[in-house]
């Protein structure tokens, strides 16, 4: 680029040397921004490669953007690429938007950063609805098993159809129709009602979505997928230890133990640790007591986990965790799949238990 500059203002050596200081002082700017968030410079470039292109690139990094950059002004682009990166910095990486949240767990992360700074680059007026409507898309496909090839070029066209300011609802109608075409709703419906969907890897990130969801939007803050956060197994995975697990049999235990039914959300060690114990004993540690009553500011009860508390303390299910509490958990899960991902779980909730697989 500065290259080009040097070429273009070669006759005149005070114009280019100003613009090669602009020039300078952008980039700088610019690697600032970038040194402040989770990606690179390289990350950067290859988004807004995305962003210009529309479309899957034929070459290399390089050779691409050289040949969109050659017959702009240099100045113009490094302005460009500054303003990306600030919106990026701004609106996705220092978001508080419990939306925005939701797409940081996902795996194809170039892509939605890609469709999302181009709809906030371009001032697309729907932004709000494609958040939506982009979460959905992606969370399904993940859900139902399905990889990067299969959700790739649609990534693109929404980049183009956003460039193109195509509305929501003629994009909704082409992400559905694709949704329909792969099956994609039989699919993840199919894995949602698993025996064992606590070993998926969009497990948390699901409970996440739905504790977003019963989290006041002025209080949420994001929740990272790291070590302290864990998944809980309310009929702990060690009830056999426990003479007070003996209502369960083992035939029920097989089919609710790593379903919907029966996991929530804990952070902190204590928390860990207390995993295995009696229905009492938990319920103290979804409370934020912990099992050893001693002080941790990590242990966090989350909105999700104290639902279960709140019916403990009415007395719902007799104070016992059993097959009616399962199946009230197994409803309540599937009402929040509705909600959060528009699809109809009619014959999940009218099954109401697991699917042996």
């Amino acid at each position: 680029l500065l290259d080009t500059s040097d070429s273009k203002y070669k006759d005149d050596r005070e114009t280019s040397n100003l613009k090669e200081e602009q020039f300078i002082a952008d980039w700088r700017e610019m690697e600032q921004i970038i040194k402040t968030c989770d990606i690179n410079l390289n990350d950067l470039f290859i988004i807004y490669e995305y962003y210009i292109l529309g479309q899957n690139p034929k070459k290399s990094l390089y050779d691409e953007l050289q040949a969109a950059f050659t017959p702009l002004d240099p100045n113009e682009v490094i302005a460009d690429i500054k303003k990306f990166a600030n919106s990026y910095y701004k609106f996705i990486y220092e978001s508080r938007n419990s939306i925005i949240y939701s797409f940081w767990y996902l795996r194809w992360n170039m892509y939605w950063k890609g469709i999302l700074l181009t709809a906030l680059h371009t001032d697309y007026d729907e932004f709000e609805a494609l958040t939506i409507d982009l979460r959905r898309f992606y969370y399904l496909y993940w859900i139902a098993g399905k990889t990067l090839s299969q959700i790739k070029q649609t990534s693109f066209n929404l980049i183009k159809w956003i460039r193109e300011k195509k509305p929501m609802v003629e994009i909704r109608k082409e992400l559905q129709n694709k949704i329909d075409k792969d099956n994609i709703v039989s699919m993840a419906l199919y894995n949602l009602t698993s025996e064992q969907i606590a070993s998926e890897m969009w497990c948390k990130p699901l409970l996440l979505m739905m504790e977003y969801n019963a989290t006041d939007k002025s209080k949420s803050v994001f929740i990272d997928l790291d070590h302290d956060l864990h998944l809980e197994h309310i009929l702990p995975v060690k009830y056999e230890k426990f003479p007070e697990w003996d209502h369960i049999s083992k035939n029920y235990a097989a089919k609710w133990l790593n379903s919907a039914g029966n996991i929530t959300l804990l952070s902190g060690a204590k928390n860990i640790e207390a995993s295995n114990n009696p229905f009492n004993v938990k319920i103290d540690v979804y409370k934020g007591k912990g099992k050893y009553e001693n002080k941790d500011e990590k242990i966090t009860a989350f909105n999700i986990t104290q639902q279960i508390v709140n019916d403990y303390n009415l007395n719902k299910f007799n104070g016992q965790w059993n097959l009616d509490s399962m199946t009230e958990r197994w409803k309540w899960f599937f009402s929040e799949i509705e909600q959060l991902l528009d699809i109809d779980v009619k014959n999940a909730l009218e099954k109401h238990e697991p699917i042996v697989v």
